[in-house]
């Protein structure tokens, strides 16, 4: 198994989330590769986000800050230069999430933090949340991601984002800031720079094997540049924003989600899903279930039936006030 690492010193999101998704299908068969790079102030939304709901957007602006969508699901995160982002890839016989995670579990524990997983992605420390992780696929190749906290500027990260009450309440904390906390805050020698030489040795220890640095080649970077313009694009950052005569919202254990129908001759002609569940494809699953269907709650509940996520939003909509 050959074990593969690159690092970038591009701080633009759009170019480093380009080479991210060139990595993906890149990876080789019998190969793992470790991605690291950073962000300089951006607030990336997961793929089925709305942007306008998730950060204060005209601030975002008048600082300079960036928006970016990723490939992943999950919800939005800010990034700048005291955060290290880190990407795992592999074909999905030698993926392990679990796996992957212990890795920067491990880093972190190598460097004297007492870090531990909770819940359906983050790594606590002291019960705070130093990480959070999201991940997607493509054909066979999965990719891994997440963030690390060393000295984010945590005033940003809740001048930024706007997250919901109910997602609040469903973390039991007052405030996003008072959620999060950075690795210098619990051992404050810790640099990006240490933490990145903790990353590798992991990666090499888990996996049993010598890291090869991965040369990009012109032929690779000229890639990511194309990959480059998808990313900046506004139309991929902020999506479509047709008009709907309904809309119904609710939060899960699973994540939170939103149904935006235009209804024609009552029936779904189109729908938008906006939700922070960690499955990207799930929105467009659903999309795929209910256009076409009579806007009554029986037959929507109805399209809804094949796993137990579906059952909880068949239960819902069963008693959900939809005007009909």
């Amino acid at each position: 198994m050959r074990l593969s690492y690159i690092e970038t010193d591009q701080h633009d999101p759009y170019w480093n989330l380009a080479l991210e998704e060139h990595l993906l299908f890149r990876c080789g068969e019998d190969e793992r590769i470790l991605y690291l790079w950073q962000n300089d102030q951006t607030v990336v939304i997961g793929r089925n986000q709305n942007a306008e709901r998730e950060c204060a957007l005209e601030l975002l602006q008048r600082d300079g800050a960036h928006l970016a969508r990723r490939n992943s699901g999950g919800g939005a995160v800010y990034h700048d230069l005291g955060n290290l982002n880190f990407s795992f890839f592999a074909h999905e016989k030698n993926y392990y999430a679990e796996q992957q995670t212990r890795v920067v579990l491990e880093a972190l524990r190598s460097l004297g933090i007492d870090a531990g997983f909770s819940g359906r992605n983050d790594i606590l420390v002291n019960g705070r949340k130093v990480s959070g992780s999201a991940f997607f696929r493509s054909g066979n190749f999965c990719c891994h991601h997440g963030t690390v906290m060393v000295d984010v500027e945590r005033s940003a990260v809740e001048r930024y984002l706007r997250p919901s009450a109910a997602k609040l309440e469903g973390k039991g904390v007052p405030s996003v800031r008072s959620r999060v906390v950075n690795l210098r805050e619990v051992k404050p020698e810790i640099t990006v720079e240490n933490l990145k030489q903790a990353l590798r040795t992991s990666f090499a220890r888990a996996f049993v094997g010598e890291i090869e640095p991965l040369i990009l080649t012109q032929e690779d970077l000229h890639d990511v540049e194309n990959r480059q313009e998808k990313f900046a694009d506004p139309r991929w950052i902020y999506g479509e924003k047709p008009l709907f005569s309904h809309t119904l919202s609710r939060r899960f254990s699973w994540g939170e989600i939103t149904l935006c129908f235009r209804v024609v001759q009552d029936k779904i002609a189109d729908i938008q899903i906006e939700t922070d569940a960690m499955e990207p494809e799930l929105p467009e699953r659903l999309q795929k279930k209910l256009l076409g269907v009579p806007l009554e709650k029986a037959a929507l509940s109805a399209a809804f039936s094949e796993n137990d996520t579906e059952k909880e939003l068949a239960a819902w909509l069963e008693t959900a006030p939809l005007e009909v």
